[in-house]
């Protein structure tokens, strides 16, 4: 995942924000158990999961005061349950197969961190069985999809809006609504795709990476906020358990912020910087 599924935090009330740093935090916590150095790998993108899971499972949000290794000062509300081992899981799969994609685009070196994975793998296997299947299938898409320069936004795009889709489907207990949640998590997954490849086209123009924007930059703001506007409306046709209130603000108002901030002229850039650090230097 990429880290663009986040709040708009301004618009937050105080506990609910509170409650997103504590599910934060499980989640960390959670990547901790499965190899300490993995917790490097945490962005916004698996706490939402996080969120997303406990909706689907009815899971309570209690918390408790912890001690952050990182910020021992003071202590801070703690949420770690199922769901966010679940994102947990998902983080260290999702990891692998970047570190996958990272040797096949020729950064040979990172093949010596193989290794480190084995472990962490085989226990995210064991916990949730055909979630490696479903992240591998939309990385080996991906990159098949890829190879072909012509690919065109839409069949670039699919293989992660699937994978996606096909991840939080798979957090849905009831099989009449595991249709609109995958049409939501496929929805949702293009957006990130595509904003990604929208923020990563000045470098792609450069390096002659892969991008779907490159035959078509001026289509750069519709398709996004034809994006936008279908998750929106797909998120309003989800089961009412989904409707949480910092997911009501990630969709509503967290992607338009994340794609106005880099799509503006003015603002530039997102900078893709670590967001577990980002996160503890403001708290």
């Amino acid at each position: 995942m990429f880290g663009y599924i986040k709040p708009f935090t301004p618009r937050l009330l105080v506990c609910e924000y509170d409650n997103y740093k504590a599910v934060y935090c499980g989640v960390c916590r959670d990547l901790q158990q499965y190899a300490p150095m993995l917790r490097l790998s945490l962005s916004y993108d698996f706490v939402f999961a996080a969120l997303f899971r406990m909706c689907a499972t009815g899971e309570n949000e209690l918390t408790k005061p912890f001690r952050c290794a990182v910020n021992p000062a003071k202590k801070r509300p703690l949420c770690q349950n199922e769901a966010t081992k679940f994102s947990a899981a998902a983080a260290v799969v999702m990891s692998y197969y970047k570190l996958c994609d990272d040797i096949a685009d020729g950064k040979r070196l990172r093949i010596l961190f193989k290794p480190f994975f084995k472990r962490p793998l085989k226990r995210a296997e064991r916990d949730y069985p055909g979630l490696r299947a479903i992240i591998a299938e939309g990385f080996e898409n991906q990159l098949r999809v890829e190879k072909d320069p012509d690919s065109g936004i839409d069949l670039a795009a699919d293989p992660t809006a699937a994978a996606l889709g096909k991840l939080l489907e798979s957090c849905e207990q009831n099989p009449a609504g595991k249709r609109s949640v995958y049409e939501f998590g496929y929805m949702l997954g293009r957006w990130v795709y595509l904003i990604d490849a929208a923020d990563d086209l000045k470098k792609d123009q450069k390096s002659g990476g892969f991008n779907p924007f490159k035959a078509c930059p001026e289509r750069r703001i519709e398709v996004l906020n034809l994006c936008v506007t279908e998750v929106s409306a797909r998120y309003d046709k989800l089961p009412s358990q989904y409707h949480h209130p910092v997911i009501d603000n990630i969709i509503e108002l967290g992607t338009l912020k994340v794609q106005n901030d880099i799509m503006s002229p003015d603002t530039g850039k997102i900078k893709k910087q670590n967001d577990r650090h980002n996160f503890h230097k403001t708290n």
